[in-house]
């Protein structure tokens, strides 16, 4: 988190709050008459129990897409916002944050079948980090 911050210049004590925001994902690499079918996203936190992120998506992948926003599970978003916050607790001079790791998985089916597959496609996280800007007005 210290380096993302840092990277966009934002000062961390301008930071009121770091949340995980959302999930995207696109097409990169199409491949003609292929699809995704029961795609889904799970993320673990060590030592914790695997949770859906993401479930049931169907993806055309026969031609590169623009990124398209994801509906998410409650569950999963409160434990990546809980380990966003011990980050940013610790950036700002607190303590260290443990249990970090996080796993994420990606299944799916790929239609059609025991054919193959020859695609390629990214999964975006997305942050929204809230703080405090200062503003020099010029008349």
């Amino acid at each position: 988190l210290a380096t993302i911050l840092d990277d966009a210049g934002i000062d961390v004590s301008d930071v009121k709050d770091a949340k995980f925001s959302g999930v995207s994902y696109r097409v990169t690499q199409p491949e003609a008459g292929r699809s995704i079918v029961d795609g889904s996203v799970t993320v673990q936190r060590a030592g914790g129990a695997v949770t859906t992120l993401i479930s049931d998506f169907d993806v055309d992948v026969s031609q590169a897409t623009g990124w398209t926003t994801a509906t998410l599970n409650p569950a999963a978003v409160a434990i990546l916002n809980d380990v966003m916050g011990h980050l940013l607790d610790e950036v700002k001079g607190g303590p260290a944050a443990t249990n970090t790791v996080l796993t994420f998985s990606v299944s799916g089916n790929s239609v059609p079948a025991d054919v193959a597959t020859n695609f390629r496609y990214e999964i975006k996280l997305d942050l929204s980090v809230l703080g405090t800007i200062t503003l020099d007005v010029v008349n």
